[in-house]
């Protein structure tokens, strides 16, 4: 009944029911390779900024979902600012906030 409801909502905090379950199980791994998997092939990237999508993709897998500014924090802070670690081609920046924000309104929508 209601408290069951109740108590599911405790459960999960702020969350919405979609977000919960994705902290709970992650994101699938291979669809997260392929919405970064063109960054990645053949792409001009540095090594730094590789490692640095990588940690993304692997943050994503994890946990389901990654705020723009996380990106600012640890494990990302070990390769520098992403402002700075992108300086000269902000657009991989604006592309990399945009993909986020697709992959966490997929959540919310799902």
């Amino acid at each position: 009944g209601l408290e069951g409801v109740e108590q599911l909502r405790a459960r999960l905090g702020a969350d919405s029911i979609p977000d919960f379950i994705r902290r709970l199980v992650g994101l699938d791994e291979t669809a997260v390779r392929e919405e970064f998997g063109d960054l990645l092939q053949g792409s001009t990237l540095t090594a730094n900024q590789i490692g640095f999508v990588r940690t993304i993709v692997d943050a994503l897998v994890r946990t389901g979902r990654l705020e723009t500014r996380q990106l600012f924090e640890s494990p990302f802070d070990a390769y520098g600012n992403p402002l700075d670690l992108f300086a000269g081609n902000q657009a991989i920046v604006v592309d990399l906030a945009t993909r986020l924000d697709r992959i966490n309104g997929s959540v919310a929508a799902g």
